[in-house]
């Protein structure tokens, strides 16, 4: 065997690795929108680079026909590429998102280890789904003094409230009821935006037959956008790469705008 087809060889393998991994980060660790705003793609380039690079790369360069070892040196590479490929897929997963909660009329992304510790596991979170990342709703208490202390609460543990597993309830119809007069008013929000409304009715076109849209903030990890989703399906329908109302920021209601006119 040449060197160039030792590499192809060892490249070969180490596509098809790459296949499978792929399939797992995009359709089950980070389906969208969790892909593009939650690690999706930094995990590929860790794959990649210890996948398709790192042991091929050793390969083209170690290989000769007829060399003393050659085997030897064939195994610890083999040895280091698969050490390497356990840590990168091991990190893709210890850092994927398990659930997408909403809370304060944005939705924030949810690892695993924010939310230990409080009597809450991954078996106990799939009664709010079939798989993760589950969709919760963070049902807080309406009461504007128990809200100071839950804020209260969360600034003196150093962690968001939606972290807060105790106030996870299901995406129930009621919950549904509460972000619809909440949902953001993407006509009010992007007025006076050119590039938010081209977005905006770039989206709608496509979407033009689809009722009971709701549009929300999304808090995700690498970018601020905002998500639409079926309010009689709740599933999730797109992403519009638009920033979003920031906390402080005066928040565009549809309920607000209907109790106004």
């Amino acid at each position: 065997m040449t060197k160039l087809k030792a590499f192809a060889s060892h490249l070969g393998i180490s596509f098809l690795i790459f296949l499978i991994i792929l399939y797992f980060i995009i359709f089950k660790w980070y389906p969208f929108p969790f892909f593009s705003t939650d690690g999706g793609w930094q995990g590929i380039r860790i794959i990649i680079g210890v996948d398709l690079v790192l042991g091929p790369l050793l390969t083209l360069i170690v290989f000769k026909p007829g060399k003393p070892g050659l085997k030897f040196d064939l195994s610890v590479i083999a040895i280091m590429q698969a050490g390497a490929l356990a840590w990168g897929i091991w990190t893709v997963h210890h850092q994927r998102p398990i659930a997408a909660v909403y809370v304060d009329n944005y939705f924030a992304p949810v690892m695993l280890y924010e939310i230990k510790g409080q009597d809450m596991t991954l078996a106990k979170l799939k009664k709010f789904g079939e798989h993760p990342p589950f969709w919760i709703y963070s049902k807080l208490p309406e009461d504007s003094n128990a809200m100071q202390k839950i804020r209260l609460e969360a600034l003196q543990m150093g962690r968001p409230i939606f972290t807060f597993t105790k106030y996870y309830h299901a995406m129930d119809e009621n919950a549904m009821k509460i972000m619809r007069s909440r949902s953001l008013d993407m006509e009010q929000w992007v007025k006076g935006k050119p590039g938010a409304t081209s977005i905006y009715h770039h989206f709608m076109n496509r979407h033009h037959d689809r009722k009971g849209l709701i549009f929300i903030p999304w808090h995700a990890r690498d970018k601020y956008v905002i998500i639409a989703m079926d309010s009689v399906t709740r599933k999730y329908v797109g992403i519009l790469d638009i920033a979003p109302p920031m906390p402080q920021q005066k928040f565009p209601a549809i309920g607000k705008v209907k109790k106004n006119t």
